[in-house]
Order: structure tokens, then sequence, then C-alpha cells
């Protein structure tokens, strides 16, 4: 029964519609129709395999997001991420540029602190890979305000909004930037409704990663 009841919890607002729906034209048509109890029957076969149809449809969308806890399959991609910094994000075997090889995003986002700045961590992606400026925005936090790395990572969502993108093309990539950071930017993705991933790799005994090991793990997916 819990089943039932999870199913019943999480659909109920969209069965009373469509019932009501159905009732509704069913109602409209018998009234067009007359008596005429064929077409009536035949048009309520004909609505209800339009509902199966239009949920079948909605499921096979919903299927193919990828659920919390799963990898990202190989050759998917996104037109937009967002990045949390630190100061190996610039480097060759690093997870930022690994994740841009990957996707081959259209637009970046950076949220760096002052440490990354000093560092040039920012210019080093962006000439590393070729970005142009409208390709790009980048904010400056204070890692330890929480409320601000919120509403930085909400204006860089906002603007990749504005170029054009759905929030289904943008992903939150936490695998950088200090712990608290990370915490602030989560907490904005939960508001935003805004895909988040973690690159998961390998080590070896020192510690090390081991190339080709790298892959993006679902930590937070679209709930609508």
């Amino acid at each position: 029964m819990r089943w039932l009841k999870a199913f019943l919890r999480d659909k109920i607002l969209e069965i009373l519609i469509i019932v009501l729906g159905i009732q509704l034209v069913q109602g409209a048509i018998t009234i067009y129709l007359g008596n005429r109890p064929i077409y009536i029957v035949l048009l309520a076969v004909g609505i209800i395999l339009l509902v199966i149809l239009f949920m079948t449809v909605k499921e096979f969308i919903q299927s193919k997001r990828i659920s919390q806890g799963k990898f990202v399959p190989e050759g998917q991609t996104r037109k937009g991420v967002i990045f949390t910094l630190g100061l190996g994000s610039h480097k060759d075997d690093g997870v930022v540029i690994n994740v841009m090889k990957r996707y081959a995003p259209l637009y970046c986002g950076f949220l760096g602190t002052k440490e990354t700045d000093r560092a040039n961590i920012t210019s080093q992606i962006i000439e590393k890979m070729n970005l142009k400026p409208e390709q790009y925005s980048s904010k400056t936090v204070d890692p330890t305000r929480v409320l601000e790395i919120k509403q930085d990572l909400s204006h860089i969502f906002s603007w990749m909004l504005n170029q054009g993108l759905k929030p289904e093309d943008v992903t939150l990539d936490l695998t950088s930037g200090t712990a608290i950071m990370s915490v602030g930017a989560f907490m904005a993705a939960e508001e935003l409704d805004l895909e988040v991933q973690y690159i998961y790799c390998d080590t070896d005994e020192n510690n090390r990663i081991i190339q080709g090991t790298q892959r993006p793990f679902m930590i937070r997916p679209l709930k609508k």
C-alpha cells in the first residue's frame, strides 16, 4: 500500500485535473451529440487513450533526466555550467578544465574568492579555454558569507537565462571551492531548482587523481 499512497500523493493534482477535464469535455459533447450512445462511448475511449498517451510521453521525458546519486552518461552535454573555484581550478588535469572539455558549454559562470582572484585563476581558465567576454560571468565572493554566495549564484543563473538558456540547460559544479562556498551555492540551487553535480574520481595510493576516471555525479537533479 505504500507505493499506492506515494503515487496518489505525487499525482493527485494531475489525476483530479484530468478527471475534471474529461467530465467537462464529455458533458459538453454529450449535449452536442444528443442521444447517440455509440458516439459518446467512442469519444470517451478516445479521450482516455489521449490521456494515456500524454502521461506516457511525460513519464518518458522525466525518465531521461538523471536521477540523484547517478553518474552523468558519457556524451551528455550542458549549454551552461557554473563553477565554484579553488586555487587549483586552472590546472589542465583539474575539474574545471575537465568538465569544460567534456560538456563544451556555450556559457560559463565562475564563483571565486579574493584568493583565486590574486592567483588569476579565472583569467587562466578563460585564456586556456579561449572564452570570449560574452561567454562567461564571474563573481568574487567571501566564502564565509552564505547569503552573498546565494545572491551571486542567482545573478549568474539569471544571466544565463537571459542568454536564451533554459533551466535544464544549466548545471552547477560544486567540486572546487571551499566547503562553506559549496553550502551557499547548494542552498541557492535548491531555491532556483538548479541541477547540481560533483566530479567523482579514483585516486592512487598517494591520493593523486587517476586521469581518465573523472565522472560527473548527480547530487541534485531538476525537480520540475
